[in-house]
């Protein structure tokens, strides 16, 4: 699905029925730029282990957060999000066939709970619930429903009718019944048909949008943020100027701590004025989007906001045409991305397991430690553990002070270190180069690659350096 949803800016996707299990990961389904909720159906609660599943995916820009609910025989899904400064609930669940009342029942206990505790909330409840013998409607203080048979779980209206939640899906699937709900608080949203999916639709489930009128487009400050950058920097400059000093005079009289604080200021004085601050801006497209295709994608949101406004056959035909343009234009540099992926994989692999690392979620840290039969989920007794284990390592004798050097190290540092020319800048060849900076603010391009032999310190015979230098660039 992933291209399809490349194509989108949705603030949030439900679905359900997914049909995952454990053994498929988040990441794997292509969902860019989301951060991905699942609930997937579990064979220790239902006896049917394939099919059913719910997930809700919301956009990585927007603050989100899952909300723990108990194990039942069905999937239920609450997960948190702010969005333009109001807080919602949504909830995406998927009620079996012929599924028991206590379930329902159940599932209501559950909604009720999260109503009571964030009363603040708007909420957003959809999914499928499996009851085709209802009609639904609204009037101004909610749901109203009636039916011409039995319903075997009449607490859901009920329920949403006493809750003063609006039923707002009325779009009927191919055989003319609504399975999948949507209730909310909100009495504004507007439920249709969408033109689009993430997903092949299915002839029991169409699919659907909701659109809101309760908030423009978010700020984007939120996602941007200033820095130095070092490979548009102007070299020729730095260089004029840190020559432009007589560095042997400049140092002579000071410490070590003073003579690198005066390289420092130096060096950060040619940041400031030699280096171009840029804004980064976090992208919400996948990498394999070309400037065509979010040109594309941008004219195919106008048009098809347009086409739903006025429902003039003209705007759909603009639409369906930059739709299959746009459609074809992904396709194409998507495996064009995923071909160029598998031909560098072999020459640069790095590039592989930074993608890796970029898109691992969760924490390393292990959720129980055992020790010669001892076991631990507590934090400070896994602590005592891991330190238990690595005390046969550690030596227990103190140092006497008194045999400390005059630098405070138990051992004689050479009085006299004399390093050349050709060793600082073998050592300089050998820097790892990197285009983040470090706690100093200095990128390692700028150390390895720009600041040449003529910035460093000679002394009377031009060919040694002291060791205060040393210490200095090394600090």
């Amino acid at each position: 699905m992933n291209r399809n949803v490349a194509d989108f800016d949705f603030i949030f996707i439900s679905l359900s029925e997914t049909w995952l299990t454990d053994s498929i990961f988040s990441i794997e389904l292509g969902l860019i730029n989301y951060n991905v909720f699942r609930c997937d159906r579990s064979s220790v609660t239902i006896v049917h282990n394939r099919g059913g599943g719910v997930l809700i995916a919301v956009r990585n820009d927007v603050s989100s957060q899952y909300l723990k609910v108990t194990v039942s025989d069905f999937e239920q899904l609450f997960v948190k999000f702010c969005y333009n400064a109001t807080t919602y609930i949504l909830c995406t669940v998927y009620f079996p066939p012929k599924s028991s009342v206590d379930s329902f029942k159940f599932f209501i206990s559950t909604l009720e709970y999260f109503i009571t505790n964030y009363p603040d909330c708007s909420f957003i409840v959809s999914g499928d619930f499996n009851l085709p013998g209802i009609v639904w409607s609204n009037d101004e203080n909610g749901v109203i429903y009636s039916t011409s048979t039995t319903c075997h779980a009449r607490c859901i209206p009920e329920s949403f009718a006493y809750l003063n939640f609006f039923q707002l899906n009325e779009v009927k699937n191919h055989y003319g019944s609504v399975l999948d709900l949507v209730f909310s608080s909100l009495c504004n949203m507007i439920i249709a048909r969408s033109d689009e999916y993430v997903v092949p639709e299915d002839r029991y489930h169409p699919t659907l949008i909701f659109d809101t009128i309760l908030a423009p487009a978010l700020s984007k400050s939120e996602s941007t943020h200033p820095y130095f950058d070092f490979n548009k920097a102007d070299y020729g400059k730095i260089e004029q100027f840190l020559l432009s000093y007589n560095w042997l005079n400049t140092i002579n009289s000071l410490n070590v701590n003073e003579a690198t604080n005066a390289l420092y200021d130096a060096l950060h004085f040619c940041i400031i004025h030699f280096v171009p601050q840029v804004v980064s801006k976090k992208s919400r497209f996948p990498p394999w989007f070309s400037n065509d295709i979010i040109r594309l994608a941008t004219q195919k949101r106008k048009a098809h906001a347009a086409y739903r406004v006025t429902l003039s056959p003209l705007d759909y035909t603009t639409f369906s045409y930059i739709r299959a343009q746009n459609k074809f234009l992904s396709k194409k540099c998507y495996n064009n991305y995923i071909k160029q992926v598998e031909t560098s994989f072999c020459t640069n692999p790095k590039s592989f397991w930074n993608f890796v690392r970029k898109n691992k979620k969760g924490s390393n840290l292990p959720t129980t430690v055992n020790l010669n039969g001892i076991s631990s989920t507590n934090r400070n007794t896994m602590c005592e553990l891991f330190s238990k284990h690595f005390n046969s390592v550690f030596s227990s004798q103190s140092l006497n002070a008194d045999s400390c050097g005059p630098c405070g190290l138990p051992y004689d540092l050479p009085s006299s270190c004399n390093i050349s020319l050709s060793d600082i800048e073998s050592s300089l060849v050998n820097l790892r180069l990197t285009k983040s900076i470090g706690p100093d603010g200095l990128s390692g391009i700028d150390l390895g690659v720009h600041i040449r032999r003529d910035l460093f310190f000679r002394n009377d015979s031009g060919s040694i350096i002291t060791t205060k230098t040393i210490y200095m660039l090394k600090d």
